[in-house]
């Protein structure tokens, strides 16, 4: 063939070719570079959601209540919405057209989970009217039908009941029937027939407690003793004078003794409140006694080791309960949004209804420590990372959510032309999901270059004053530093940790939450705001807080905190202990 003929070929053929698959891959290219900068976009408005939502409760004295967290998350999910018209350039949207982008939002909270999605709204609200005789009765349609009012019996976006992270279990040949509620950390709720008797229980699974004298009580063979003192810095308002006063967090509120004007006082959404002594009725007044009693010397820990101690016991004393597998759960499980199906594949006849989850894993749920009582080898007690109950509690968790998000996106997709598949989220995104307060937001339909956006992120809330993680405890260093555990600074000398400071005396008051160490808010008597430190005098340690620089290899090896600790030096594991008992004793709690 000829030059000419070969030069022809090329600038017929070839060369069309060349240029469009050139452009293809350039178009290729910033697709997925447009991709990559939604990813950061969408991370982004969930920061800014996960955010204002963190920034709601912290200075919000009612935020564990029902309502007022519905009325956080809504705050939030209207953030998330605004950030997401302004990273996406979608300013032109109304909050409505905003919903057709967003097929759910997941906000997990400590024992559930709220879905902001499309759902059929079934409130059984109509509109009424009053008959002559003043008797309210139902108005109707020119076809005699009850007119529907707040958006009965349409699909509508919004935020949906509460989801609790549960299982039903009922093993065959026993008289049990019993509701499991979980949560992010070892407290359970047990609700049912156990045994032929009615239950209703709930309380932290905790091994390795002992020796409970009334006045103190051992936790993995240290002591945990009443009368602690702790103090924290509060600014002058008012009559306050500034200074350091005694304190006990109570049922997720902080109460503190003002010696110089002999009252208790609080804050209330930044508003210091007083109560008073009710001279008038004894029994209130017996109760106000108390909690002056608690905040000059705590008794929180010792209490919480004791209560786990009595429900634990109650637990274990139930063969029933002792003997339950993974198999005995029993929950809805959706594959593909469409079918109800166990892990084996097995499909249930009649469709929607509850099935065996983990049918034939013959795994006990409740694995106690044997030598607990012992202490000679704690990390094997429930409470620990790798027990099988907290396994079966993450494996709780990840079916409910899953199964609830696809049902959630079903639901977006029946009115949506565009059909959005639920990705399938990584080990690493259910680990963040599974053991703290999260937030998981999904886009779709956002048009970029040859296809269309459709991504996930999750974020994590670490401030929360819903759970107290075990790495939510920092400890006070002699150093004038607090410290994360795993620091190599709160391992070198047991005198490293702070046993005398003006926030509490012993080791016993070390241990603090990480939320203390936080700005608040609060208002003057003259409506001004003002900020302060509860714990002034401490600053972050660079080396644990800020980065990792001097940090204990082991700490990761281990994987599990309490294993960890359990082999530290006894004024370590006195701060830890102390502090993580405390701190979740005085959380607010539903059940």
């Amino acid at each position: 063939m000829r030059i000419q003929d070969l030069a022809i070929i090329f600038i017929i053929i070839i060369l069309p070719i060349s240029v469009v698959l050139g452009a293809y891959t350039q178009m290729q290219i910033q697709t997925i570079s447009i991709q990559t900068q939604y990813d950061m976009k969408l991370t982004a408005a969930t920061s800014d959601a996960i955010k204002a939502f963190q920034i709601n409760t912290a200075n919000s004295s009612t935020s564990d209540i029902a309502n007022s967290k519905i009325r956080d998350i809504e705050a939030s999910v209207s953030t998330f919405k605004s950030s997401i018209k302004s990273v996406f350039g979608m300013n032109g949207y109304s909050e409505d057209e905003m919903d057709e982008y967003i097929p759910a939002l997941v906000y997990t909270m400590y024992d559930g989970f709220y879905i902001y999605s499309r759902f059929n709204n079934q409130n059984y609200l109509y509109k009424t009217k009053k008959d002559n005789d003043g008797n309210v009765e139902f108005e109707l349609d020119e076809n005699e039908n009850k007119i529907p009012i707040d958006n009965n019996g349409e699909n509508i976006f919004g935020l949906k009941p509460y989801i609790t992270y549960s299982a039903e279990y009922k093993p065959s040949n026993s008289n049990t029937d019993v509701v499991i509620t979980y949560s992010l950390d070892n407290y359970i709720s047990i609700k049912g027939i156990v045994d032929g008797e009615y239950w209703n229980k709930s309380g932290y699974l905790i091994d390795g407690i002992t020796n409970d004298t009334g006045d103190s009580i051992q936790y993995n063979g240290v002591v945990i003793k009443k009368g602690t003192v702790l103090k924290e810095h509060l600014p002058a308002i008012g009559t306050l004078t500034e200074g350091y006063y005694k304190y006990i967090r109570y049922n997720g509120t902080k109460y503190y003794w003002d010696e110089n004007n002999n009252r208790v006082i609080y804050f209330l959404n930044g508003n210091l409140m007083e109560l008073k002594n009710p001279e008038q009725e004894a029994g209130i007044q017996s109760a106000y006694a108390s909690l002056i009693n608690k905040i000059q010397e705590s008794d929180s820990a010792y209490y919480y080791y004791k209560n786990a101690y009595n429900f634990t016991k109650d637990v274990k004393n139930s063969t029933t309960l002792r003997n339950l597998k993974y198999e005995d759960a029993q929950d809805y499980v959706i594959i593909d949004g469409k079918e109800y199906k166990s892990q084996t594949g097995n499909t249930p006849e009649g469709g929607n209804e509850k099935i065996n989850v983990w049918s034939g894993n013959k795994t006990l749920i409740f694995d106690f420590n044997s030598s607990s009582t012992t202490n000679s080898n704690p990390a094997n007690n429930i409470e620990c990372e790798k027990s099988n109950f907290n396994q079966h509690r993450l494996a709780i968790i990840k079916n409910k959510i899953r199964t609830n998000l696809a049902i959630a996106i079903a639901n977006f997709n029946s009115q949506n032309n565009v059909e959005f598949q639920m990705p399938e989220l990584s080990d690493e995104d259910w680990a963040k999901v599974m053991n703290n307060i999260a937030m998981i937001s999904f886009v779709q339909g956002i048009e970029i270059g040859g296809k269309t956006y459709n991504g996930y992120t999750i974020v994590n809330n670490s401030e929360s004053k819903e759970v107290v993680r075990e790495e939510n405890i920092y400890i006070l260093g002699n150093d004038g530093f607090y410290h994360r555990i795993g620091d190599k600074y709160l391992i070198e000398n047991n005198n490293n940790i702070s046993t005398s400071s003006v926030y509490g005396s012993g080791a016993e008051s070390a241990g603090k939450l990480n939320l203390d160490f936080n700005k608040q808010m609060v208002y003057k008597t003259d409506g001004s705001t003002m900020y302060y430190y509860p714990m002034k005098d401490y600053y972050a340690s660079y080396n644990s807080i800020v980065n990792q620089n001097y940090w204990d290899q082991e700490y990761s090896k281990v994987d599990d905190i309490y294993a960890y600790i359990s082999s530290k030096n006894e004024n370590l594991k006195k701060a830890f202990y102390t502090a993580l008992g405390r701190e979740r004793y005085g959380m607010y709690k539903t059940n």
